[in-house]
C-alpha cells in the first residue's frame, strides 16, 4: 500500500492531488491490540503552498519547542510547494504523529482556514500550538487507536475472520458509537465492552468481538 502526492491543495480552492495504490486483500486477520505502551518519539510534517518560506520554519520551531518539553525525540519535516505542485490557494498546516513503544500511532493535524475573524488564531504560531494541544488530547484520551480512526477500526473488527479481535480504545467518539449501532443493525454483530481498570485510565475501553468472516470474492474481468 502506497500513497504519493503530486500537488498540495489548501482551502478554499484546493487543487491538491494524490495517488493511492493498494494490493487486493482476500480476507482480514483478527487482531489483539491492547497495550498502548509509552510514547517514545514524535514525528511530523509541515506543508505550505504559495506563501513565504519562513512560515514553515515558524510552524516547526513553535511545535518542536512545546513538544521537546516532554519528549526529546521530536522531528518535523518541511514540505514546501511551489508552482504547479502548490494547488490553487495559499495555505499552511502541520501533522503530528506520536509513536509508542508498542507501535501505537496517535496523530493530530491542523490546516489554515482563510477568512476567519480572529487573525491571531490564524497565525502559523497559533496553528502549531493548536495542533500540539490536539495531539496532547489524543494521548490523554488513551487507547491504541486515534479518535478519528475509531469507526474504521470497529468496522474492520466486524469484517475480519470468524475469530476473536480485541482492541483498546480511548473514550469513544460519537462517530464510533454510531458505527457500533450500524454494525449491530446491518450485520447483527455485537461487541463486548469492558472498562480498563487502571489508575491512569481516562475512560479507556476494550472492545472484543468475533468477525463475520467477510471474504473478497472479486475477480478481474477477462
Amino acid at each position: 500500500m502506497t500513497m504519493t502526492s503530486s500537488s498540495r491543495g489548501f482551502l478554499p480552492l484546493g487543487g491538491g492531488s494524490a495517488t493511492f495504490t493498494c494490493e487486493p486483500v482476500k480476507q482480514l486477520n483478527p487482531l489483539t491490540f491492547i497495550d498502548p505502551g509509552k510514547i517514545r518519539r514524535i514525528r511530523g510534517i509541515a506543508p505550505t503552498a504559495r506563501i513565504a518560506p519562513q512560515t514553515v520554519n515558524t510552524i516547526i520551531e513553535t511545535a518542536r519547542g512545546q513538544l521537546t518539553q516532554h519528549i526529546p525525540d521530536v522531528f518535523i519535516f518541511a514540505d514546501t510547494s511551489k508552482g504547479v505542485t502548490s494547488g490553487k490557494s495559499p495555505g499552511f498546516g502541520v501533522s503530528l504523529v506520536a509513536e509508542s513503544t508498542t507501535g501505537v500511532k496517535l496523530f493530530a493535524e491542523c490546516g489554515s482556514v482563510p477568512g476567519i475573524e480572529d487573525r491571531l488564531q490564524g497565525t502559523p504560531q497559533a496553528l502549531a500550538e493548536r495542533c500540539v494541544n490536539k495531539l496532547y488530547r489524543e494521548i490523554q484520551r488513551g487507547g491504541c487507536v486515534t479518535s478519528s480512526l475509531q469507526p474504521i477500526a470497529i468496522l474492520l473488527m466486524c469484517l475480519n475472520t470468524e475469530d476473536v479481535s480485541k482492541i483498546r480504545f480511548g473514550r469513544l467518539t460519537e462517530a464510533a458509537m454510531q458505527t457500533l449501532r450500524d454494525v449491530k443493525s446491518i450485520c447483527g454483530l455485537e461487541y463486548k465492552i469492558e472498562e480498563v481498570v487502571e489508575a491512569d485510565s481516562q475512560g479507556e475501553l476494550i472492545l472484543t468481538t468475533v468477525g463475520i468472516g467477510k471474504v473478497n470474492l472479486g475477480r478481474s474481468a477477462i
